[in-house]
């Protein structure tokens, strides 16, 4: 959801107090040795802009080990045909706060990582027909457990560009943005 008329495209609807984004996610998790590997497919919605619906693959692997080094990869099937890398490490703050016998409370996990686009994903999203770095993100969220198969997540999120060419593109090279996912585990 926009929140404020930061996003607006000039001559488009306003955006303000509007959902523009949803994103509905299948996934599989397994552990590989020291990995952690999950697959997943997600397709993306942009209800109130004149952006179409996109879908991706999506192969991510953690390992075992202090800071949890991660790879992503994103391979775009529907509008960029692009794929987007990224390398990241996260931590979980040591700690819980059980609010009654069905909700737990962890603590937060903070994260970075930095992405790589090719041609064809920077193309499409940034404008930018070569493959270059992409962005530096860093995350912050704060899982909540309702009994022991449901998930609420909220999450903030710091985002700059770190291609000098791709920058140049853009008025602003930072964003910061919220959200919350819904997880349940079978």
């Amino acid at each position: 959801m926009e929140l404020t008329d930061v996003n607006e495209v000039e001559g488009g609807g306003e955006r303000a107090m509007k959902f523009t984004e949803a994103d509905l996610y299948l996934m599989y998790t397994t552990q590989l040795g020291p990995a952690c590997v999950t697959l997943g497919i997600g397709d993306y919605t942009y209800p109130n802009t004149d952006y179409n619906s996109t879908a991706e693959l999506s192969l991510v692997a953690a390992l075992g080990y202090p800071l949890t080094p991660t790879i992503s990869m994103y391979s775009d099937i529907k509008e960029a045909d692009g794929l987007y890398t990224s390398l990241g490490i996260s931590q979980a703050v040591p700690g819980t706060l059980q609010v009654s016998d069905a909700v737990t409370v962890s603590a937060p996990v903070l994260s970075a990582s930095i992405g790589y686009g090719n041609s064809l994903h920077n193309a499409f999203y940034y404008w930018h027909p070569e493959a270059a770095p992409g962005d530096m993100t860093f995350n912050a969220t704060l899982p909540v457990s309702i009994g022991s198969s449901v998930y609420v997540t909220p999450a903030a999120h710091f985002s700059m560009l770190m291609d000098s060419d791709i920058k140049e593109l853009f008025e602003e090279d930072t964003q910061f943005w919220g959200g919350a996912s819904l997880t349940y585990y079978f």
